[in-house]
This record gives C-alpha cells, structure tokens and sequence, in this order.
C-alpha cells in the first residue's frame, strides 16, 4: 500500500529548478551569512558571523580557504570582481580578499550603515546614520563626494555600472537619484511605506529595483521617476533584489 507521504512527496531528482541545495553537506557555513559574490574564476566568496571569509568551489561546494578578518564590523560588502572586501561601523576597512590581509582603514565621522562598491571597486560609497552619504576613491582613500541627502539614516546604496550615478534610500522611505559628477539630486522617488534594504540597477539601463519591509519590490523608470512594476505577491518582508546581466 503506498503512503500518504509517497503520493505528494516528489523525489530530490524530480524537483524542479533546483540545482544545487546550499547547506549541508556542502558550502555549509559556522554562521550567518553577511554578504555572498561570484569572483571572475567562478568561485563564491562568503563573509559570515564573526567576520569569517571564505572561498568556496560553487562547483564541489567545497571550503578553498578561510580568513578570520573582524568580529567588531557589522555591515559588509564585496567589490564587483570579490577582490576586495569593505567592512564598516564607526571606521572603513578594507581587505584583500585572496589573503585576508588589511589594506587601510578610513576614519569615519559617522556610524556608518551601509556600504557599496562603484564599478571595477575604484570607489566606495558609504551611508550613515545621519542620513549623510559619503564616495570614497578606494585607491587613495580620500574623500571624494559628500551628499547631505536624507533627513534620517541611509539604508541602502547602489552605484549605477556608469559609474557616474548613485541611488540611495533612506529610512525616511525615499530613494534619491544622484549625479556624481556634479554632486545633484536628480531625481527622487516615492512609494514604499516601510524600510527600502536594498536596491539594484538594471546593468546598462535607466531602471531601479527596491525592495521593501513593506512587502513589495518596485520597478522605476529612473528618466522620469515614476514606477514601472509592483511585485507585491510577497507574503513577508523583501530584503534583496538582483538583475541578471541580460
């Protein structure tokens, strides 16, 4: 006689689109995972509580190396090729990442809550909790750009693959569009009614993507400022968003 449990269970192989399972056995981390990217070999690179680095084989799912960095950091951020890695809280740090190995710190005026790469990691833009978001040139590690833009404390940022625009939002439930060239607002966008944790640009476009505490992702046409699509079949919070390359 057939169970119950084998007539609605599928077998692991039948499954559909599921690849590969991230946990045990394999890429099975010692704790929560803060930041996760490919690097240009195909490889994952992880940061999880304490500050603990890894490089797995996405293929083996296989550990490759561990660095111990920092336990006092707590927001955390890969450069786009996962070379370099950036830690903050009331100081930036940046890491190699192949070693583990300091590379500078930058004093901070602020408590810092969010970081984010520009393209090819030549700067670094920082969010604080006095709504002061702040570009960094990785190399030299001067300040590059100050922009006075949200009333409470930033949330997320995202750097266009320009290179020359930045999106941010606040806990003020706003996301700015800036012109890093001349330091500008130009434009700002409105409609989430809870926190924005993430943001991310469609590569090469003019649309944004947010996500939202209030369960919803939205779509913007960044040339107008008005939204484009509501993703709000979510049943709980969105926190990350992400486009394919194409």
């Amino acid at each position: 006689m057939t169970s119950p449990a084998s007539e609605t269970t599928p077998p692991p192989a039948a499954r559909p689109g599921v690849v590969r399972v991230f946990g045990e056995p394999r890429l099975h981390a010692d704790g929560e995972l803060l930041a996760l990217a490919f690097g240009p070999d195909g490889s994952l690179w992880s940061i999880e509580e304490p500050g603990v680095l890894r490089q797995w084989s996405a293929g083996t799912g296989q550990a490759l190396r561990r660095h111990y960095l920092s336990d006092i950091e707590t927001i955390w951020a890969f450069s786009d090729d996962a070379t370099t890695v950036a830690s903050a809280s009331d100081d930036l740090s940046l890491w190699k990442a192949s070693s583990g190995r300091l590379l500078g710190k930058i004093a901070q005026p602020s408590w810092v809550t969010t970081v984010a790469f520009g393209p090819k990691g030549t700067h670094l833009a920082t969010g604080h909790d006095d709504g002061t978001i702040r570009v960094w040139d990785a190399t030299t590690r001067k300040l590059a750009r100050e922009l006075p833009g949200h009333g409470l404390p930033v949330s997320a940022l995202a750097f266009h693959g320009d290179g020359q625009r930045l999106a941010s939002a606040g806990e003020d439930r706003v996301i700015h569009i800036w012109n890093l060239a001349t330091g500008q607002r130009r434009g700002s966008l409105t409609g989430h009614t809870d926190r924005i944790p993430a943001l991310a640009w469609e590569p090469n476009g003019q649309r944004l993507v947010s996500a939202g505490w209030d369960t919803t992702a939205r779509v913007w046409d960044t040339s107008t400022d008005q939204p484009e699509i509501l993703l709000n079949s979510h049943a709980d919070q969105v926190n990350v968003v992400a486009f394919s390359p194409d």
